[in-house]
């Protein structure tokens, strides 16, 4: 770990968006910041996953990861924030308008107060399902057991705990 650099970025790309993304590793390297962009297929996501499919963030919080996610897979039809706690879904979407800029006028940026367990809509579009639960124990893995169930094939769940067996 570094004294020095307090932020790693990393992101994915297609070849459709090599200028920004060199544009985004020359400002890291400008602000000092460590940034790492890798090009991708547009097949990135898997073969049943097609340009304009849903990414879905688990436990969205204020919002930061689906936005960032916004930035780094524009080729998402839509970003989906699931977020149990009320306020925090509400922040988030004050935070996405209230920030509204050029930059962030057109992204498709989407958050709900819901619980992951319960219902199936949330997922049918899903190509990427990105986990950033904060917390663990039984409710967590409950959690990731429905996405296994609900999330059509060829999903990818991005996760740092164990998938579920059954």
């Amino acid at each position: 770990r570094s004294e020095q650099i307090a932020f790693v970025g990393v992101s994915f790309f297609s070849p459709n968006y090599e200028v920004k993304a060199r544009r985004l590793l020359e400002s890291c390297t400008t602000l000092g910041q460590c940034c790492k962009a890798t090009m991708v297929g547009s097949d990135f996501l898997g073969p049943s996953a097609p340009e304009g499919s849903d990414v879905v963030v688990l436990g969205s919080s204020v919002g930061w990861v689906a936005l960032g996610l916004a930035f780094l897979l524009p080729n998402a039809r839509r970003f989906i924030g699931l977020e149990i706690l009320r306020r925090r879904c509400e922040v988030a979407r004050e935070a996405l308008s209230e920030g509204a800029s050029p930059a962030t006028w057109a992204l498709p940026v989407y958050f709900a107060h819901a619980d992951a367990r319960e219902g199936d809509r949330a997922f049918e579009g899903a190509a990427l399902v990105w986990d950033s639960l904060g917390f663990g124990g039984g409710v967590r893995a409950e959690i990731l057991a429905a996405v296994a169930r609900k999330a059509p094939p060829g999903c990818v769940l991005v996760t740092y705990d164990s998938l579920p067996s059954d």
